[in-house]
């Protein structure tokens, strides 16, 4: 497998786990805001050690990409998943305008993976 594509697959990998360990953490602080007690207590302390994974994941795809590339896939891909994921988990309604803002977030993360000089 050439440099270039292990190089790309590392940076996806990161950018996924980071993705993931944030909407997976903020899930379960959502658990602990609608729960009481020792279960609150759990999911809290669940959310932030898998939110640590997430600059971890962060800091790995920042070595190997430019940096405008990994902040817009990181959170604005995490960004969202969190509010498809909020929709069908917790049945958080999103209006016909909150749906157009995600895919204005989708669009601005497409755009900057154009390099200068590259036709769309």
């Amino acid at each position: 497998m050439p440099y270039y594509s292990m190089k790309a697959a590392f940076v996806i990998a990161c950018v996924v786990g980071f993705m993931i360990a944030n909407v997976w953490s903020s899930v379960h602080f959502k658990f602990a805001a609608d729960s009481a007690g020792k279960r609150a207590l759990f999911h809290f302390i669940v959310g932030n050690l898998i939110g640590a994974l997430a600059p971890i994941a962060l800091t790995l795809a920042l070595r190997r990409a430019n940096a405008n590339v990994v902040y817009a896939l990181c959170f604005g891909g995490a960004f969202s998943l969190l509010q498809i994921v909020l929709w069908r988990l917790f049945q958080q309604p999103l209006s016909t305008i909150q749906w157009i803002g995600i895919t204005c977030v989708g669009v601005g993360i497409f755009l900057l993976q154009i390099r200068p000089g590259q036709a769309i």
